[in-house]
């Protein structure tokens, strides 16, 4: 699949959120922490990185707290039933 280069969508992309009431809302703008770029570099770098690796990562850790977060809830649950 195709995707078009775009600091987005690079693995040393980190964009910026705001806290609203209840939520987080991603901002139009953030920072590049690639560790070899030396100086502000405006649009795309030479050092663009695709994301998809560090994506899938992320997907794998949020699954995982799910699923902790879930045992700990039935686990809540079944101490309170036995009450």
């Amino acid at each position: 699949m195709y995707m078009e280069k775009s600091c987005n969508n690079c693995k040393y992309y980190r964009q910026y959120y705001v806290k609203r009431l209840v939520s987080f809302a991603a901002l139009d703008k953030g920072h590049c922490v690639c560790p070899d770029k030396i100086s502000e570099v405006s649009g795309l770098c030479g050092y663009w990185v695709d994301n998809a690796e560090r994506e899938e990562l992320r997907k794998a850790v949020i699954k995982k707290s799910l699923e902790d977060t879930s045992q700990r809830l039935y686990d809540i649950v079944t101490v309170l039933k036995s009450e």
